[in-house]
């Protein structure tokens, strides 16, 4: 799965507006993937970030919204979009509505693992014997 992902920045007595965020940037940017680049977005994977104030870590990071391709060539394609003058000004001027500080973009490749069994067995039968081996 090739992905690219936008990271929005924390800052110092900074907020993060979720209502703007879901109900106008994302259909923005959706809207403008497909209007300039051709691109249907099917899915973006929102992950909110749980700072101190709501039971988790220290983090440099507010959201990463993640959205995912079949191909290398679609997220490299999404990736172009800041390219269009258009879609960068109107984009960049949403960005003070409902965060303090720019986003930052990255393109990755996803590994998915879903056979957990054969890591615990793999464990439990190779690296715990040798641990104990070398405990010796």
């Amino acid at each position: 799965m090739h992905v690219l992902t936008f990271m929005y920045p924390t800052a110092p007595g900074g907020t993060f507006d979720f209502e703007h965020y879901f109900k106008t940037h994302l259909p923005l940017g959706a809207g403008l993937a497909q209007k300039f680049l051709e691109i249907n977005v099917s899915k973006m994977i929102v992950q909110t970030v749980r700072g101190p104030d709501q039971g988790g870590l220290d983090a440099p990071y507010y959201v990463l919204c993640h959205v995912p391709f079949e191909t290398k060539e679609e997220a490299d394609r999404l990736a172009t979009l800041f390219s269009y003058d258009e879609p960068r000004r109107r984009l960049s001027e949403d960005w003070p509505k409902y965060t303090p500080v720019s986003p930052l973009a990255v393109l990755s490749e996803w590994t998915v693992l879903e056979n957990m069994d054969e890591l615990r067995h793999r464990f439990a039968t190779v690296l715990e014997p040798a641990e104990a081996e070398s405990a010796r």
